[in-house]
């Protein structure tokens, strides 16, 4: 049953816009831990040398992957960067993390703020999303045997949510910091899997403040409201309209808190889709995505959504200009502008060309910006050159 609570806070929370307009960790026993890449290294001049890369699991029968080195830091020059460190693999691992390649310092010489970042020698605020250049990926946390999944910014600065292993056996876990592991689990692992998980601002602590997927026995797929406080979930019950189950599944939901507006994906029409809502309401409408001059219908997967409503990421297969599949139908991310009102594109979508890697069958998907909206996480598989399972990765604004 909906939660009047839920209700409540997502109502206060629209009229308040309207009126203001590191280290290895382990999981416990069989796989080794999961391991974060290394650290970006200090800017300097030239270009800070790259971190070490992490550690492999200390236990359990199977060694823990090591972490990839990590890349340079960004020089206050034009200056070239380090190079990184590798990762030795303590957990029985058969290899030690890859050396991380230097990469060239940023031009310019900003002392940013909060909040902004910096681009050719100007300070720009990340709440403005009419340019989205993104830098190098850096990867931030791995799995030795099983993929990590939907990243999404928790309650806190640098604070993570994702989801360990696929849909079909997913697990729920929260990072408080992820430069300072160990994170835990979200649940006691009875059910049979739960993803994506997406949490909002509740100020007043007053209601749900987090949404996300769980499966039933029967295989379905519907969406849960919670509440996140103190490192778990409390308070799970079904979703409010339009996300309350029914005969078909819901899965992988994305809200803009200023608008109440949702964003998820359903077959309740038969093939899968992405769909817009408004909270409270029973009308549930599809949306389509294109791409290149328009004449482009993407095969979205995915969503997520600006806190304002007015912007859209989402995965699809990577598509050429002139809508012939590149790379086999690996997927690639994608971000349009959004009506807020009515949750439609306005424009066509663009590939973010930054972090895809439209080669080798290499997927990216699972895209979130942070709070701040200065830095991307996502998800790659690093396709059948490196054939790792998917790993959590970040990029910032450039």
């Amino acid at each position: 049953m909906r939660s009047p609570s839920f209700v409540a806070l997502l109502a206060g929370l629209i009229a308040l816009v309207g009126a203001c307009a590191g280290p290895s960790f382990e999981t416990g026993g069989g796989a080794g831990g999961m391991a974060p890449a290394g650290g970006a290294g200090a800017g300097a001049t030239h270009g800070g040398a790259g971190g070490s890369g992490g550690t492999g699991g200390k236990s359990g029968e199977a060694g823990g992957t090591a972490g990839r080195g990590g890349s340079a830091g960004a020089a206050a020059g034009a200056g070239r960067g380090g190079t990184g460190t590798a990762g030795a693999a303590t957990g029985g691992g058969e290899l030690g993390g890859e050396a991380g390649a230097g990469v060239a310092g940023s031009s310019g010489d900003c002392a940013c703020a909060p909040g902004q970042y910096c681009r050719a020698g100007d300070c720009l605020d990340c709440s403005d999303l009419s340019q989205l250049e993104l830098g190098t990926p850096e990867p931030i946390l791995d799995h030795p045997d099983r993929p990590l999944r939907f990243p999404r910014p928790g309650d806190a600065n640098g604070s993570l949510f994702f989801t360990l292993g696929s849909d079909s056996g997913g697990e729920l876990w929260y990072e408080p910091s992820i430069d300072m592991p160990p994170g835990a689990p979200l649940g006691t692992g009875t059910t049979l899997g739960r993803s994506g998980l997406f949490y909002f601002d509740d100020p007043d602590a007053t209601g749900m403040n987090a949404l996300f997927d769980e499966k039933d026995e029967g295989g379905r797929r519907s969406l849960r409201a919670a509440r996140f406080f103190q490192g778990a979930l409390t308070m799970i019950e079904d979703a409010p309209l339009p996300l309350t189950p029914g005969s078909y599944d819901d899965y992988s939901v994305a809200l803009a808190p200023q608008t109440g507006r949702f964003y998820w994906m359903s077959t309740r029409a038969g093939a899968r889709a992405l769909y817009t809502g408004l909270l409270g309401k029973t009308e549930a409408q599809s949306i389509e995505v294109r791409f290149g001059s328009g004449s482009c219908l993407l095969s979205v997967d995915a969503p997520w959504v600006s806190g304002s409503g007015s912007l859209l990421v989402v995965a699809a297969p990577s598509l050429a200009a002139d809508c012939q599949v590149l790379d086999g139908g690996a997927t690639d991310l994608y971000a349009t502008p959004l009506n807020a009102s009515t949750g439609q594109p306005v424009a066509p979508a663009i590939a973010l060309s930054g972090v895809n890697v439209s080669t080798d069958l290499t997927s990216e998907t699972d895209a979130a910006f942070s709070s701040d909206l200065c830095t991307l996480y996502f998800t790659s598989d690093g396709g059948s050159a490196t054939g790792f399972d998917y790993r959590l990765f970040r990029a910032s604004r450039r």
